[in-house]
């Protein structure tokens, strides 16, 4: 048998190391733009959606993080048109003068919508287990992790105000070094694991997949 790479597994590495570079990029644009591009926070925001979107559905159907089964896929779709979403009304809200109470509630719709439609997602990613094994439950302990980070904030905030004031500046650093690392972690995982599958040969076997269809 030859030793070469199926053009599955290359289909599968271009997937992952170009959306796991698209993570990365967001991340330095984010750490390093220092105000001095003004559209920074939507080119983040687009790179990070076109990530998820390359997780979603891969090259030519390879490297798939979901399989393409439709829940997984059309929740991390749906996911990057919510950070689309978010930028754009941030952008288009606070220059018309909108309420301060308008943007907080659209905004907590949306973090909401995220949180229900990351859950889902990533259960998926678990479940299906086209990433190797146990990498395959990365994301998911990414996600509980600042998904606590949030609630510890939360339950910081409705406490009271003495602890609001307290905690809230460390709740906040904490939660963005926290946001950071999880993308850069997740960005290099993505890339090394699809290093390794452009260098698996063609009669490598098949990733499990969970014969759940949704």
């Amino acid at each position: 048998m030859s030793d070469r790479p199926s053009t599955e597994a290359l289909d599968t590495q271009r997937a992952w190391m170009l959306g796991g570079a698209l993570v990365l990029l967001a991340v330095v644009l984010e750490a390093g733009s220092g105000g001095l591009w003004p559209d920074g926070g939507l080119v983040r925001t687009l790179l990070l959606a076109a990530a998820l979107v390359v997780f979603a559905v891969g090259v030519r159907g390879s490297g798939s993080v979901t399989a393409l089964r439709p829940t997984g896929t059309i929740a991390l779709c749906a996911l990057a048109a919510t950070l689309v979403v978010s930028w754009v009304v941030n952008a288009t809200l606070l220059p018309m003068g909108a309420g301060l109470d308008a943007l907080v509630v659209v905004g907590q719709v949306i973090l909401v919508l995220q949180f229900v439609l990351a859950l889902i997602a990533v259960e998926r990613i678990g479940r299906l287990a086209v990433v190797p094994r146990p990498w395959n439950w990365a994301p998911a302990i990414v996600f509980g992790i600042i998904a606590l980070l949030y609630a510890v904030t939360a339950i910081a905030a409705v406490l009271s105000r003495q602890a609001l004031e307290l905690f809230g500046y460390v709740a906040v650093t904490v939660n963005g070094i926290a946001s950071v690392a999880a993308l850069v972690g997740l960005g290099v995982l993505a890339i090394v694991l699809g290093d390794r599958a452009g260098r698996s040969s063609s009669d490598a076997p098949t990733p499990e997949v969970d014969v759940d269809r949704s």
